[in-house]
């Protein structure tokens, strides 16, 4: 049987993820840093916790494995754009460049800022408010694919 006819189980045992260094590398270690970096981020806005007294599964899935690691990304990404800020400043280039390192900043801030909004929608239990940040993510996911193809393909 090849690698991906194995159950997840399997793969996991399997020698080549637990004797790879690779996958912790490139795989392992980004992510957890990434949750950890986001569930700093969270603990700032008091957002670290469960969303209730009766978190489910979903949604601890959804709050660890989706809000804390893209916020925690995000994050990463804003530190790169104010160290490309200072690297350009030092360089006087700064005013060639600043739009984009602006635009990802704005787009970096408000990308967490969503994911605020969606844990505090979860705890205030509102169906309508997830929902709507849900399609929030997808819009903005969809518009980031659409630039990436103009991008490549112009």
């Amino acid at each position: 049987r090849t690698f991906n006819e194995l159950s997840r189980e399997e793969q996991l045992r399997s020698r080549r993820i637990r004797y790879n260094p690779f996958y912790y590398v490139c795989a392992y270690l980004p992510t957890v840093l990434s949750l950890y970096v986001g569930l700093k981020v969270h603990m700032l806005m008091g957002q670290s916790g469960p969303v209730g007294a009766e978190e489910t599964r979903v949604e601890y899935e959804a709050r660890v494995h989706w809000i804390y690691c893209t916020s925690g990304a995000m994050v990463a990404v804003a530190a790169t754009d104010l160290l490309e800020a200072i690297y350009y400043t030092i360089q006087q280039k700064f005013f060639e460049v600043y739009i984009g390192i602006l635009i990802s900043l704005v787009i970096c801030i408000a990308f967490v800022g969503g994911n605020h909004m969606f844990l505090w929608m979860m705890v205030r239990r509102s169906l309508v408010g997830v929902r709507s940040i849900i399609m929030c993510n997808l819009m903005f996911s969809v518009s980031m694919l659409s630039d990436l193809f103009l991008l490549v393909y112009e």
